[in-house]
C-alpha cells in the first residue's frame, strides 16, 4: 500500500526558495536554539494539526531523533511541521504552513570563558531548512463541491490574486523573521550566561 504524501491533494502554492541556515566550528548550545524557536512559534501562534503549540502535547514534532557517538559526538534531527490560519478567527480559505528540518552533527561539550566566568557549551555544526506554503482551500469547502472544484484554480488566479500576493508576500517576511532570528542567535554567540540569553528572547511556554 503507498504512503501518501501529507501534501498529497492540498493546492499549495511555494511562498519562496528554501531557506537553509548553516552554522559550524564555533561553540553554542543547541538545546537553547531548540527553545528559542518552539518559544517563537508559541508567541506568534502558530499551530500544529491538533491546534495550539503552547501545549506540549500539540507541538508537531514529527521527527526527532539523537545518536551518540562515543569518538564523533551527538548527531540530531528534528523535523516541525506548522501551520498557521492567514486570517483567524475569520475566513479558513488560505493558510500558512512552514516545514522546520535541523541536523546537528559531531556535537561536542565544550567549556570556554566568558567575562571570568566558565561556561559550558558544544561544538559542531548544524543545518536548518525552512519550507514555506500558502494553501488555498484550506478547509476543502470547494475541492467537495463538484460544481465549484473546476473552477477553483481560476478564482484564485484572476479573482483572488491580490490577496494571494499579499499573502505570499507576508508569509515570506514571516520566514525571514525567523532566519533572522536564528542568525542573531548564532552572532550573539549564544555560549553567553543564561541570564543574558533570557533577554534574548522572553519565556512563554509553561514550565
Amino acid at each position: 500500500m503507498a504512503i501518501k504524501h501529507r501534501l498529497a491533494g492540498k493546492k499549495l502554492i511555494k511562498a519562496m526558495d528554501t531557506i537553509v541556515v548553516n552554522f559550524k566550528n564555533e561553540p553554542f548550545q543547541i538545546e537553547e536554539l531548540y527553545k528559542l524557536l518552539r518559544e517563537f512559534f508559541v508567541e506568534e501562534r502558530w499551530e500544529g494539526e491538533r491546534g495550539s503549540v503552547s501545549s506540549d502535547a500539540n507541538f508537531p514534532e514529527d521527527y526527532y531523533l539523537q545518536k551518540v557517538n562515543p569518538q564523533l559526538g551527538r548527531e540530531i534531527w528534528w523535523r516541525w511541521r506548522l501551520l498557521k490560519p492567514a486570517f483567524p478567527g475569520k475566513t479558513k480559505f488560505w493558510r500558512f504552513l512552514l516545514d522546520v528540518d535541523a541536523h546537528a552533527l559531531w556535537i561536542k561539550p565544550v567549556e570556554i570563558m566568558v567575562k571570568d566566568k566558565k561556561v559550558k557549551a558544544e561544538v559542531g555544526e548544524i543545518e536548518i531548512q525552512l519550507n514555506a506554503f500558502l494553501q488555498y482551500d484550506a478547509d476543502g469547502t470547494w475541492q467537495k463541491s463538484s460544481w465549484l472544484s473546476p473552477f477553483l484554480d481560476l478564482w484564485v488566479k484572476r479573482i483572488k490574486n491580490a490577496e494571494k500576493t499579499q499573502l505570499t508576500k507576508a508569509l515570506r517576511d514571516e520566514v525571514y523573521r525567523i532566519q533572522e532570528l536564528i542568525k542573531n542567535f548564532f552572532s550573539l554567540q549564544t555560549y553567553l550566561p543564561e541570564k543574558e540569553f533570557e533577554a534574548f528572547y522572553p519565556k512563554k511556554m509553561p514550565e
